[in-house]
């Protein structure tokens, strides 16, 4: 968008010459770099009403970010400073658009597209990685295209530096559609380049279907499918999408950090492999694997059930000894009537007797002690509950406190 003079602000070397876009932290222009003629993307503050230390914190941070990190598929920064009291970026111009708009107007991409694209982020992704930083909110909107149509990923504001994190243990940053469920769950102190790994699995889901892997109309449904529910398969949308490409993009969307790809590295080589016409380095899990991890995911309804279950076969065993009680019951009673040559029969019937009365005995005293059992675990899983909701009702206050209303009453409705 053309601006007046009067709407343009005011940068030293740099004549503004119209708005690319506003983000949650800053306004970007497009801007031609006196002395050296070229155009830039040159990014400044918002002038909020929100702590100014907070939002230059943060905007130094992404400059700190970006400036580390040197790929041809991360946008690069090419000066910092200040302008009117405002911090500014000089960046890489990037005249292509963003991945996101040719996700609306053309819809999802063909397989070998949508791999060779997150190949190349994955590879630039690696780069941050290596120097330590996770960008933690990697999605369409963040990835531009240059004048050739290079992607490049761009907008590092959530960027976690692993050797000194500033951000709030139990704060949810990022966008809810792509993060992971350990980001979303706000342990920040787990979130590392497997959250990454996630958000191009998400990308690569997206690129592949049209849709994203986890709809929802509001933050928390979106949450709370993507930290409960499986994803819908690739294949089960787009039945021509190679299996191999499917299996990549499900390892990606593993719940469990340590299930996905290890590095962004490993990503992009398994993609290198399908773009070859190699085979790739995962295969479906088995039913004990897939097993194993809900489970994991699971641990107090998957002890629950087994609970169950073993509770169900104790009643049924049981109900077995007392019907074989019952039938020596009457096959004691017919000895009695029957004449005294049957007597020493009778007596060996009354030692089977008492013999089944003891397993009964030790089979009551099992039961009392299950139930006990029973009693204990549920007593835990409630004790568990109001911890759950006590942490949630303190991280909904901090957010509120924070300032951030939206999650905090996301938090609150959940």
């Amino acid at each position: 968008a053309l601006l007046s003079a009067a709407a343009a602000p005011t940068v030293a070397g740099y004549e503004v010459l119209g708005k690319l876009g506003e983000g949650g932290m800053g306004v970007v222009y497009r801007a031609r770099q006196a002395g050296l003629n070229r155009d830039v993307a040159l990014k400044l503050v918002l002038p909020v009403d929100a702590p100014p230390a907070r939002w230059a914190h943060r905007f130094r941070a992404e400059a700190e970010a970006l400036a580390a990190v040197r790929h041809p598929h991360v946008v690069q920064v090419f000066a910092t400073g200040e302008a009117q009291g405002r911090t500014f970026l000089a960046l890489e111009y990037l005249p292509g658009g963003s991945l996101s708009d040719r996700l609306k107007t053309g819809g999802r991409l063909p397989p070998a597209d949508a791999a060779r694209l997150v190949e190349k982020l994955a590879r630039g992704v690696q780069v941050a990685h290596d120097l330590g930083i996770v960008h933690r909110d990697l999605k369409p909107a963040n990835v531009l295209f240059d004048a050739a149509g290079e992607p490049k990923i761009t907008d590092f504001g959530l960027a976690k530096r692993l050797a000194a994190d500033v951000t709030a243990t139990q704060a949810v940053m990022g966008t809810p559609a792509y993060m992971a469920p350990e980001q979303a769950r706000g342990d920040n102190r787990f979130v590392g380049p497997p959250a990454d790994v996630w958000a191009l699995g998400v990308i690569l889901y997206q690129c592949l279907t049209g849709r994203r892997p986890f709809p929802g109309d509001t933050a928390e449904t979106v949450l709370h499918r993507l930290t409960h529910f499986e994803p819908a398969s690739v294949r089960a949308i787009v039945p021509e999408v190679p299996r191999d490409l499917e299996q990549v993009c499900r390892k990606c969307l593993e719940k469990a950090p340590h299930d996905r790809y290890p590095t962004a590295s490993e990503l992009a080589d398994d993609l290198g492999r399908f773009l070859a016409g190699r085979p790739v380095s995962v295969r479906p899990p088995g039913a004990t694997e897939r097993v194993a991890r809900w489970v994991r995911r699971n641990p107090t309804r998957a002890v629950a059930y087994a609970l169950t279950a073993a509770i169900c076969l104790l009643v049924g065993f049981a109900a077995a000894v007392t019907r074989l009680w019952q039938e020596s019951e009457a096959a004691r009673a017919e000895a009695v009537a029957a004449n005294d040559r049957l007597a020493e029969e009778s007596r060996r019937l009354a030692d089977e007797k008492r013999v089944t009365e003891g397993v009964r005995d030790r089979l009551a005293d099992e039961s009392r002690q299950l139930a006990a059992e029973k009693a204990t675990a549920e007593a835990a899983r409630d004790r568990a509950a109001r911890f759950e909701y006590a942490r949630t009702v303190e991280v909904a206050l901090r957010d509120w406190q924070a300032g951030n209303f939206d999650l905090a009453r996301a938090y609150l409705a959940a």
